[in-house]
């Protein structure tokens, strides 16, 4: 009477087949949900970071305004290292644009701060973002609502 087939005390462990293909199809489904979204969000990082690099800049062109009652033609004039640098993580190239290109002022001066995307922003949606010397921001690709937050 106490005897039970070999089958019925066999103790089952593990999960079957079917089960491990739906937790790996709910996985997937959530990642493309939130790998966009994740993305985004580093980019936009990454672009207030630029931002807040090219007003450093600008306030670095006023006080060589201050000083020099003109403005500096190229970055090397403010003290960086070349005329074309890189920003933290090779992720933008910032420049200063042509004088002649940028907004002038009473005086026939002016500046185009100009940071382009490079390295892993390549194909960002607002593309190269600018900043003047008047302090009109604008973006390549992208509404400056959207782009300069």
């Amino acid at each position: 009477m106490g005897y039970r087939s070999k089958a019925a005390r066999r103790t089952h462990r593990g999960f079957t087949l079917i089960e491990l293909i739906v937790v790996v199809a709910i996985i997937g489904i959530l990642v493309s949900i939130a790998l966009p979204s994740y993305t985004n969000y580093v980019q936009r990082t990454y672009r207030a970071e630029v931002q807040t690099e090219l007003q450093a800049i600008a306030q670095a062109q006023e006080k060589y305004f201050t000083l020099n009652n003109a403005y500096a033609s190229s970055l090397t004039a403010l003290s960086y290292a070349s005329s074309s640098i890189s920003s933290q993580d090779n992720r933008y190239t910032i420049t200063m644009g042509d004088l002649s290109a940028s907004a002038t002022l009473a005086n026939g001066q002016g500046y185009t701060l100009q940071a382009a995307p490079a390295g892993g922003q390549v194909g960002e949606s607002c593309g190269t973002l600018s900043l003047n010397s008047l302090g009109s921001k604008s973006a390549a690709s992208g509404t400056v609502s959207n782009c300069w937050r």
